[in-house]
């Protein structure tokens, strides 16, 4: 699936790398889950790459690749007689998606409304570590971990601002729905185009 998003990346962003109109950029952010998403993972961050195509009158195309990470809420089971068990779990999402964009001022720079649909890949990972206090004798044991794969079409929207050509903030609300549950996350990011 990585390369599958890769290659849709690039076959995306080729036909503008020859325009004027294209910038290409990187933007940092921090993922907060809410609703149902909250109570199983902690505040992660993503990282990602983007080309916004300026169709003109304010108007913009952006191709983005990101990937997210967050640090899911600790678990621990404690058992009287059997041992305790510590739970870790981790969620990492990889994402190919295309926004739509269109600057109220016309231009490319100053306040913006986003909307728009992207494909994602998420992974689950569970590790988990037995300890068991015995008089005289303590002994952790490692379990082996599970790993969990789901493909999910989704959308956000956002409001953003462009500083300057350069620098930007966006705000968006992202929403995925998977067979049995929504994964439901905003997102504030810092936008750097070069």
């Amino acid at each position: 699936m990585r390369k599958t998003l890769a290659i849709l990346a690039v076959g995306a962003l080729l036909p503008l790398c020859a325009n004027d109109s294209v910038r290409f950029g990187a933007r940092l952010s921090t993922e907060m889950p809410v609703r149902r998403m909250a109570k199983q993972a902690e505040q992660g961050v993503g990282l990602g790459t983007f080309a916004t195509y300026d169709i003109g009158g304010g108007h913009a195309a952006t191709v983005k690749l990101g990937f997210k990470a967050f640090d899911s809420k600790r678990l621990r089971e404690l058992r009287v007689e059997a041992p305790s068990i510590f739970t870790h779990n981790c969620v990492t999402t990889a994402n190919l998606g295309l926004d739509y964009s269109l600057h109220f001022n016309k231009t490319q720079t100053g306040l913006y409304g986003i909307v728009g649909i992207d494909a994602e890949r998420k992974r689950f990972s569970e590790k988990r570590k037995s300890l068991n206090i015995r008089p005289g004798k303590t002994v952790i044991s490692i379990i082996p971990s599970v790993h969990v794969y789901k493909n999910s079409i989704g959308y956000n929207l956002g409001v953003g601002y462009d500083i300057s050509n350069k620098i930007g903030a966006q705000i968006c609300y992202n929403l995925h729905n998977y067979n049995v549950h929504s994964s439901r996350v905003v997102n504030a990011a810092v936008t750097y185009s070069f």
